[in-house]
């Protein structure tokens, strides 16, 4: 009989399968509290982005500006965020749409200030559409609407069409300063000129010679007024000389300083005294001077911007070098009718002053002519005047014949 030495066998442990599935299923369930948190997290984010982005977006108060205007853009600038994908966006492109809001933003804050500039103490320079804008908001018009698409922008109405692009380039600037500098250099150039012209005098210079020192002393005007800075230019053109021609600003500027130096008492005391013509002299003939008389009378009125009210740079002027008792040379004579009224901008004069039918006429030596022209025109409405009640209560005139 064989033996065979028994095998050891260990015993197998019940619970080995359930330990086992939990041990997976708790990996599983860490994994997916793992993955609720992080979207959680990121759902957080994304919130907190969003809020961001809305708070960015509040236009807040803006002065001046219409209430419904304002909901239309705030609209807009929601529609920036709720139509841009902000929440899903990547934190660059999340940057980026910030940043254009905060751009838009800024952009509507400034039509408030555009609305409430006081024109007196403000130059506004831009596009005219941007004044008749401001002119349809003050007034309250209906039509004013305002259309957003992504961050295209646009405000319209009777004005057109005008873009944040164009709201965002216009400059609203300060007159005061810009007075102050042209105070400033005209001080110190009249009291230049004033010196030289002076000295001109005492020595006895010729017209010719004191032509000269003129000539000379407006050169360096001219130049001072033409390498100025562009702004300070520009409210020249505006505010000044009423023109945008650079030499032609800085002509009539100067003039402005001459007639106020050649008017000063001590100068006057030194130059030599002046014969007075019999009539005003001017540099045409009389034909050539009736024509421009002619010309003068019968200017058209400026026209109006409808919207503004501004004149516009095509109104018709009337230019004329005419040459006076106290003129070495003609100097230039810009005439304007405005409103039924005639104006007149002399030299040395950067803005126009009126003038009556009178005085055109004197100016030019007519003024007798006028005086006898209103004589008859005012015996000539008696006349008319007798035959209306005349004919009015069938009164027959009388006749006298001498048989009465």
């Amino acid at each position: 009989m064989s033996y065979t030495k028994p095998t050891m066998y260990q015993q197998a442990d019940p619970l080995a399968f359930s330990k086992g599935f939990d041990a997976a299923f708790q990996k599983q369930q860490d994994a997916f509290k793992a993955d609720l948190e992080e979207r959680k997290r990121i759902a957080d984010e994304a919130d907190k982005a969003l809020a961001n982005a809305y708070g960015m977006a509040d236009l807040g108060p803006i002065n001046n500006m219409d209430v419904n205007l304002q909901n239309s853009i705030q609209e807009g600038l929601n529609s920036i965020v709720e139509n841009g994908d902000f929440a899903n966006a990547s934190k660059a492109d999340q940057a980026k749409m910030l940043q254009k809001l905060g751009l838009v933003k800024n952009t509507a804050q400034k039509i408030g200030d555009i609305i409430g500039v006081d024109t007196e103490d403000w130059d506004l320079r831009n596009d005219p559409k941007l004044s008749a804008f401001r002119a349809a908001v003050l007034r309250g018009d209906k039509d004013v609407s305002f259309e957003a698409n992504g961050l295209d922008f646009k405000i319209k109405g009777s004005f057109g069409e005008i873009t944040f692009d164009d709201i965002a380039n216009a400059r609203i600037i300060n007159k005061a300063p810009y007075e102050e500098e042209l105070t400033s250099i005209d001080n110190n150039f009249k009291s230049e000129y004033l010196k030289s012209l002076f000295k001109a005098y005492e020595s006895g210079k010729s017209d010719q010679e004191i032509q000269e020192v003129k000539n000379a002393y407006k050169n360096i005007y001219s130049q001072r007024i033409k390498n100025s800075d562009p702004d300070f230019k520009k409210y020249l053109q505006y505010n000044v000389a009423e023109t945008a021609d650079e030499d032609e600003m800085a002509e009539n500027m100067f003039y402005r300083i001459d007639s106020q130096v050649m008017s000063d008492p001590d100068l006057i005391l030194k130059r030599k005294p002046e014969q007075k013509p019999k009539e005003k002299q001017l540099g045409l003939d009389d034909q050539q001077r009736e024509v421009a008389l002619s010309n003068i009378v019968s200017l058209t009125d400026s026209k109006r911007d409808p919207e503004t009210g501004v004149i516009t740079k095509d109104s018709p002027y009337f230019d004329i070098r005419m040459k006076g008792p106290n003129d070495v040379v003609p100097a230039k004579y810009r005439f304007r009718k405005l409103d039924g009224k005639y104006y007149v901008i002399k030299p040395g004069m950067g803005t126009p002053e009126q003038i009556s039918k009178e005085e055109v006429y004197e100016l030019f030596g007519y003024g007798e002519q006028y005086k006898k022209q209103q004589q008859k025109i005012v015996e000539s409405n008696i006349t008319k005047a007798k035959e209306d009640v005349a004919e009015r209560y069938g009164i027959q005139p009388v006749v006298f014949d001498g048989s009465n």
